[in-house]
């Protein structure tokens, strides 16, 4: 099969990709239709399953969330079926659904479904959180022994490394979400049980085991924008996928840096030393000056200028880099003009596109603020 693709065109690869995407629509709408009349009729009792959970992930082969999402899902199709155009559009899906269902009711469906068309996860969280406050749970530090070299953000004794909330409270850890409903209990206690106790570990050899300390806290949505902005604007400087714990860590050590009368001194007598030593003072070459690329940067909307084919402009705000728009190696100056901002995989497709190659792409020079 995927020799047989490599010979189609762009333009039958995106057209059958739609059309794939379309009729996965149409099927899964077809899945939580039978998944409803399998319910109805009790068909997963007569044939074996203790619940409706038990039959799509042991019967049907689902994992659990993708099983958990497909029955709720499923359920409010049958309470409100309004919902299955909103999912034929494509203006929610199954994430979506599953996260509002169950403080969907009679009296707040119309409402509660029309805000969330079209909304990431994340936003419909923020939504939630109006429909459930919570109380704003005080600032914690623990310390913790994990074992040793665990990377930060991953689970700490059924705990993040560090707990954040766009919703104005402290998340809590994510439980298995077929646990929460009647059919995940049903005839399934035991094997919740072992996979909770499988997740506790056994004591460990101090030498094998570091401290860490884990925070809670809840911040506000501001709070939240300025990480992401962090992280977007450090791209450069952290690891793909960075923790919370890497992106403030960064930003602890820049504020330091800037502020403490240590490290200002120092630099005081750096500046010194390279205006009295020829030759020191590093020659800034190709580089854009701070201003032209702040220019740049404000001009750009701090976003990737790329545009598809269909005048889908990038969204991606991350891995920014300025390019010329012609090319330095054809004779392109360093003109605002002749500068945008790109994301590193388009920066990388023009240099492609124009023939430059991957060494043209890695010469690009790097938004660094």
């Amino acid at each position: 099969m995927p020799e047989s693709l490599r010979s189609l065109s762009d333009k039958d690869i995106i057209s059958r990709t739609r059309a794939l995407s379309v009729q996965e629509r149409v099927t899964t709408l077809l899945l939580l239709a039978h998944l409803n009349e399998v319910e109805r009729r009790q068909l997963h009792l007569k044939l074996g399953h203790s619940s409706m959970f038990d039959y799509c992930t042991a019967g049907l082969g689902y994992s659990s969330s993708a099983a958990y999402r497909r029955i709720q899902t499923a359920r409010c199709i049958a309470r409100y079926p309004g919902l299955q155009e909103m999912l034929q559009r494509n203006e929610v899906n199954l994430s979506t659904v599953a996260q509002v269902s169950r403080i969907l009711n009679e009296s707040n469906h119309r409402e509660l479904l029309a805000s969330i068309r079209g909304k990431s996860q994340r936003e419909v969280e923020s939504i939630l959180a109006e429909y459930r406050p919570a109380e704003i749970p005080r600032d914690r530090v623990r310390t913790v022994a994990v074992p040793a070299n665990v990377p930060s953000g991953q689970a700490i004794d059924g705990e993040s490394a560090l707990l954040f909330s766009a919703n104005g409270a402290a998340a809590a850890p994510e439980a298995n979400p077929c646990e929460k409903d009647d059919y995940c209990r049903s005839g399934s206690e035991s094997s919740a049980t072992e996979s909770r106790t499988s997740d506790v570990p056994a004591a460990m050899p101090h030498d094998h085991t570091e401290k860490r300390v884990v925070l809670q806290f809840s911040a506000r949505p501001e709070f939240m924008t300025k990480l992401e902005r962090v992280r977007a604007l450090a791209w450069h400087r952290l690891p793909a996928g960075a923790s919370f714990e890497q992106v403030i860590d960064l930003a602890l050590d820049l504020f330091i840096e800037r502020n403490d009368p240590a490290a200002r001194m120092m630099r005081r007598e750096e500046r010194q030393s390279a205006q009295t030593v020829p030759g020191k003072a590093a020659s800034r070459g190709r580089q854009i000056a701070a201003a032209a690329r702040d220019e740049i940067f404000v001009r750009d909307e701090q976003q990737c200028t790329y545009v598809g084919a269909t005048g889908q402009r990038c969204e991606s705000k991350q891995a920014l880099q300025i390019d010329h728009i012609w090319p330095v190696a054809r004779g392109g100056a360093s003109t605002i003009g002749n500068l945008r901002l790109l994301c590193a995989y388009h920066n990388r497709l023009e240099a492609e596109r124009l023939g430059l190659g991957r060494t043209t792409g890695a010469r690009k020079v790097l938004v660094r603020p």
